[in-house]
């Protein structure tokens, strides 16, 4: 009669079963399914980390706390370009000019675009300059749209004014660059026409005109639109 424990030990070796190979196996089961939580815990992170790199926002090589000062940095630039070049700016540029021809040159036909070159005495001078204006109209709206139409860029990107006092101090801001440029160049420096050339030319206008529609206009515009930030 066989010792009962032989007995078991061959059962076992004829199923393929042996006890040395059944102890491999149980702990080497339960460090596979400890690894996996491991994996499974550090596959979201590591994601995120790769979809960072790829956008060219943070240096996966770089310790964590520098890849966050490195995104805070890239934020303070985008919002400093956005204070500078923004489509409320631009549109402030065209509805400036529409201001400027609606008011003085129609409503109170105190010049026109070329008045101080060719008069408007005569019917002739007054047809040219009515074509000169319609150019004048045409660039503004030309700026009009393109200011509408950043605009609607930066709503799709996410960088559109935070507030109504954004827009409004990026639109004041534009208008008073576009009469420091109009005041510089058209009455100044090509003397196309003066802010007063109807019926009489009154230089203290085109000074007045520099000093609140172009420098208090920038300065103010500016203020507002970082302070509304």
């Amino acid at each position: 009669m066989q010792d009962p424990n032989t007995m078991q030990l061959r059962a076992r070796m004829r199923s393929g079963r042996t006890p040395s190979i059944d102890s491999a196996h149980e702990p080497a089961a339960a460090s596979f399914d400890t690894d996996d939580e491991a994996a499974g815990r550090a596959a979201p992170k590591e994601a995120i980390e790769q979809a960072l790199e790829h956008e060219g926002r943070v240096d996966a090589r770089a310790p964590l706390p520098d890849r966050r000062r490195h995104r805070e940095i890239d934020d303070d630039a985008v919002a400093d370009r956005a204070a500078v070049l923004t489509g409320g700016l631009i549109l402030g540029l065209g509805l400036g000019g529409f201001v400027d021809g609606i008011l003085l040159h129609q409503i109170l036909q105190w010049h026109n675009m070329g008045s101080a070159v060719l008069p408007p005495t005569s019917m002739d001078a007054m047809m040219q300059n009515m074509r000169w204006d319609g150019l004048f109209h045409a660039a503004t709206l030309a700026l009009t749209i393109a200011g509408v139409l950043m605009l609607w860029r930066e709503g799709r990107r996410g960088t559109a004014p935070a507030t109504v006092g954004v827009l409004i101090g990026q639109m004041i801001f534009g208008w008073g660059i576009f009469n420091l440029v109009e005041g510089v160049v058209d009455h100044h420096l090509l003397g196309l026409h003066h802010v007063r050339d109807l019926p009489a030319h009154v230089p203290a206008y085109d000074w007045a005109f520099l000093a609140v529609g172009g420098v208090a206009f920038v300065v103010v515009g500016w203020l507002l639109a970082r302070r509304a930030r």
